[in-house]
Order: structure tokens, then C-alpha cells, then sequence
């Protein structure tokens, strides 16, 4: 937990949940893992919204409740889960993604629809429901551009789509510490945590009346004592579900590294023949396993021919046989020899190390240029290296050279080891090895990345508590204009929107142009930048 990730949070936490909120986090980031009384004497708030503040923050899975050696409950924020608000709309992109991928490879045309996306954004706005509350929330929003036909069978599509995340483990049950006391948690038998039925308990479907929901969509007028019976008849009271991010941190490094395939090979059955492997094997891979679980070659065959990826199983051979011969990167390769062809594995880290490397390079050409890129590339590959034989091998004059080696020493991206000739480490007598350090480059360069964030994030806040008055007229006409619109086309509602558009001044009309573009490119920056982070943070979370 640094100063600058901390800043980070509370920018986003803040523009999330309130300054209340941030002020709590704020206070735990500082302290560590607190007792309630400790907060509550500490914090410049009233109770009431020090509580919600908690119960914000636990629902969200930001807080680790736990009991200390006096038998109280501690708060602990986890300070790289609220990092990860930033991720959100990834997380509701891949669900997207879902719905035309996973069941287009099962043959069934748009199933997902946009009910996937819709139940991931309702868990990550909510931080964790139930099964028939998140089903009836994603039903309530699609009531308005559903025919009434298609919203007969909504329910059940909303819960097929359910079923299916929990399935590929994109959504888990979360840790419930309403239902059950202390001790009946801590009774629980070791294989709880660590087992397999543990695991599988995580992802169990509980069984849901879908007939009670469609009572309650229809009955909306129903009072809430109604409501609640209805609510309270349904078998999964109690049941909380989130979003597993892990899951989706998972498949987001696959999809970069499928993309480092075609980049590297171009060649689009090199990157389904990849793609098939982590989809055998999605369920099966831990998150931060090296390699991906094995996989015999049959299976590969079998898929590959039925999806008509490969023609033959000799083509399959040959494709087989280039990733092997590609000693440089080597994706995929055979771990095993065994009937029907071998076992074979893609090796994850190896291929997120080449992708890490890119990056780097990357970074240092834009920030120092090439020649320095060229420095940086060299050590990186040939791992130590002395200044004279830097010089020699990148064909750069002695006095370039050194320059060049000391703004990469200074910048971070180089480091220097010393071998002395003899124990009194004289200059005269001692090597100067530069070499790459991996780990320190990729924690410096996170920090860096968190305060690009956090500065774009106040940037975008400052432009538009400027010009609040402005945006809140927008928001407002913009409103009064759909409601308009929905009336029809006649000619008095054309010449209201009409009016109402030309409400604005030219001055005006200039600098929400100028809002919208300036927030557009830093919306385009942090997504840019959160790229680079999660490439650094994967690497790093595999190799320590």
C-alpha cells in the first residue's frame, strides 16, 4: 500500500460513493484493521454515517471483517479490490463479449442477449444480491424495450444466463456473515476453505420460483407488505452472489495473451487453436498457474475439427509442431508423452513475460526514444551486460552511449551490480554489470500508472465542478427532450425540442464540445493506462 495507490482509492471511492465513504477508507487505509469503537471515536462523522459507511464498504467486498484475540470485530480495507472500480467497465464489456462468443461455440444463436451484461452491472452496482433480486432488477430495466411475448420468457432467459456465469465461475456465492454466528464459522471443518466441495459449493444454484418473479414485475403497485411475503417465500433467501474477479482477470489476460499469438504468428487458426486450449481448460486452470491444466491433443483434434478450424488432424500436426519449433516463445507446447498424441499445455507465464517485455520497451521509447529503446532491449535480452560491450553490440559511440546508459540508471529501467577483483570494491578493480531488475521496474512503473489515474480522474472532476450549473442544464433539457420525443413527431413537439435546443448559447454549445472531448480522451487514457497496469500487476502476481 503506497501514498500514491491510497490517493487513487480515495479519488475513486470519493466520486463513487460520496466524500463520507471516502473519509472512512481513508481512516482504515491509515490505521490498519480497527475495531468499530476505535472508528467511531476517531472519525469526525456521525455514527449513523460511519455504520452506512461500513456497511457500503463490506457490501462491496472492499472491508475484511475479522475477530481479534479480545473477541471483537476488526474492519481491514482491502486497498487492491477498491482499485479495481477503475476495472468495472471491463468487467461489463467481457460479459457483453459472452453473450456472442460462448454460446455461438454451442451453437445457440445470441442466448446471452445483453442479459449477461446487464446481471454483471447490476451485482457491481449493488456489490452483492441475491439470485431472484438480481434476476428481478434485469427484468424491471429490459420491461421497456421487451414486447410483452418476449417478457414472458425473460425470467427464464434472465435465469439461464445466471446459471451459465455461475457455471463458468464469472459470479460466486459470497461470504455470508449475516446468517451464521462466530462460532458455528469457525466450527466449520478445514476442507471448507481449501477443498473441493468448498469450491463447488461457491458456484451451487439455488433453486428460484420464476413465477413469483413475474407476480412481482407485473404487481409493481403491490404494497410492501405484499412485496416482502412474496420475497420471503423464495428458497434462496439469505444467498448472496457477487462478481468473481479473478475469473475475470483470468480471462482477460487470455484474451491478451491471444492477441500477442496473432500479432506474433498473424495467422487466425494459430490464435483458435490457442483459444481452444484455454477454453478446455478455463475451469481447471488456477489464475495464477504458470501453465494452463493439461490437455491431450485429442481433444484439441476433436474441437478443432468441429469447429472447422483445422481440415485434418495432419494440419492440426503441423500447427502443433510450429508452436514447439518456436523456441523464442514457444506458447504452446507438449508437457507430456501419452496415447493419442501427448498432453499439452500453454504456457501462460512465459507468454505474459513476452507481452511484459514489449510493453516495457514500449514505454521506454516513448518517454526516452529510440536509441534508448534500443539500449534497454539489448540488456533486457542478454540480461548483464558491461558499458563497453553495450557500446560494441549496439553500435552507438562511447560517449552516446554513456549518456544514454545513465538516463535509463536514472529513470529506473536499468540497475547497476558490481563485482569487485578484490574484496576492497576499488573502482579500478570492480565490474559494472547494468542489467533489468523486472520486479522493481514493474512496482515503479504501477505507481507511475496510479498517478496517471488519479490525475485523470481530478482532472475530469475539476472540469466539471467548473461547469456544474452548465452540465446540470444539459442533463435536465436533454431529459425534458427524450420525454418529448416519446409523445411522436407532431409539429408542436418538434418546435418545443426545437426551442429547447436553441437554449443554449454558442458560447455554451463551445465549451460542452470542449467538456466531451476532453473527457472522451481522458476516459480514453485511463482505459489505455489500466491496460499497461493489469499487464504489469498479472506479471508481478505470477512471479512472486
Amino acid at each position: 500500500m503506497s501514498t500514491v495507490q491510497i490517493k487513487f482509492c480515495c479519488s475513486l471511492l470519493n466520486e463513487h460513493f460520496g466524500a463520507i465513504v471516502q473519509t472512512v477508507a481513508l481512516f482504515l487505509m491509515n490505521e490498519g484493521s480497527c475495531p468499530l469503537s476505535y472508528i467511531l471515536r476517531n472519525v469526525k462523522e456521525s455514527h449513523s454515517d460511519i455504520k452506512n459507511s461500513l456497511k457500503i464498504l463490506i457490501n462491496h467486498q472492499f472491508l475484511n471483517v475479522s475477530l481479534n484475540q479480545h473477541g471483537f470485530f476488526e474492519y481491514k480495507i482491502d486497498i487492491n479490490r477498491v482499485s479495481l472500480i477503475n476495472r468495472y467497465p471491463k468487467y461489463i464489456y467481457v460479459a457483453k463479449l459472452l453473450s456472442r462468443l460462448m454460446w455461438k461455440l454451442m451453437g445457440i444463436i445470441c442466448f446471452y442477449n445483453d442479459y449477461g451484461e446487464h446481471i454483471i452491472e447490476e451485482l457491481l452496482k449493488e456489490g452483492q444480491l441475491t439470485m431472484t433480486s438480481t434476476i428481478e432488477r434485469v427484468v424491471s430495466r429490459l420491461m421497456s424495450v421487451l414486447t410483452e411475448e418476449e417478457m414472458k420468457n425473460c425470467p427464464k432467459m434472465v435465469h439461464d444466463v445466471f446459471v451459465k456465469l455461475a457455471e463458468t465461475r464469472f459470479i460466486q456465492r459470497s461470504i455470508d456473515v449475516s446468517q451464521k454466528s462466530i462460532d458455528e464459522q469457525l466450527k466449520e471443518p478445514e476442507e471448507s476453505n481449501n477443498g473441493e466441495g468448498s469450491s463447488e459449493k461457491q458456484f451451487k444454484i439455488p433453486k428460484v420460483n420464476l413465477s413469483l418473479i413475474k407476480t412481482e414485475v407485473e404487481d409493481e403497485c403491490a404494497p410492501p407488505t405484499k412485496k416482502s411475503k412474496l420475497e420471503s417465500t423464495q428458497p434462496d433467501v439469505g444467498i448472496y452472489w457477487s462478481v468473481n474477479v479473478h475469473r475475470f482477470h483470468q480471462y482477460l489476460r487470455d484474451m491478451t495473451i491471444l492477441e500477442a499469438v496473432k500479432t506474433h504468428y498473424d495467422d487466425d487458426k494459430a490464435v483458435e487453436l490457442a483459444r481452444i486450449v484455454f477454453r478446455l481448460t478455463e475451469t481447471k486452470t488456477h489464475p495464477l498457474a504458470v501453465t494452463t491444466a493439461l490437455v491431450s491433443k485429442q481433444d484439441i483434434c476433436k474441437v478443432a475439427l468441429k469447429e472447422n478450424v483445422c481440415s485434418s488432424a495432419n494440419e492440426l500436426d503441423l500447427y502443433l509442431r510450429m508452436f514447439e519449433d518456436d523456441v523464442n516463445y514457444r506458447f504452446i507446447s507438449k508437457s507430456e508423452e501419452s496415447a493419442g498424441g501427448g498432453m499439452y499445455v500453454l504456457n501462460v507465464l512465459k507468454a505474459v513475460e513476452k507481452i511484459l517485455e514489449f510493453t516495457l520497451t514500449s514505454i521506454v521509447e516513448d518517454q526516452c526514444g529510440s536509441k534508448m529503446s534500443r539500449i534497454f532491449r539489448l540488456i533486457l535480452t542478454k540480461k548483464y551486460l558491461q558499458q563497453k560491450q553495450i557500446e560494441e553490440t549496439a553500435m552507438i559511440p562511447s560517449k552516446d552511449c554513456k549518456e544514454l546508459i545513465y538516463t535509463l540508471f536514472k529513470e529506473g529501467f536499468v540497475k547497476t551490480l558490481q563485482y569487485p577483483k578484490q574484496p576492497d570494491y576499488a573502482p579500478s578493480r570492480t565490474y559494472f554489470v547494468f542489467t533489468v531488475h523486472l520486479p522493481d521496474l514493474c512496482r515503479n512503473l504501477i505507481e507511475k500508472c496510479y498517478r496517471a489515474l488519479n490525475n485523470a480522474i481530478i482532472r475530469r472532476t475539476h472540469e466539471h465542478q467548473q461547469n456544474k450549473t452548465l452540465l446540470e442544464r444539459k442533463v435536465f433539457i436533454d431529459a425534458v427532450i427524450a420525454n418529448l420525443q416519446l409523445q411522436g413527431n407532431s409539429p408542436d413537439v418538434e418546435k418545443q425540442i426545437d426551442d429547447l435546443n436553441q437554449s443554449f448559447s454558442t458560447h455554451d454549445k463551445e465549451i460542452l464540445e470542449t467538456i466531451q472531448k476532453l473527457t472522451s480522451k481522458l476516459e480514453l487514457a485511463e482505459c489505455q493506462i489500466d491496460e499497461t497496469l493489469f499487464i504489469l500487476q498479472t506479471w508481478l502476481s505470477m512471479n512472486t
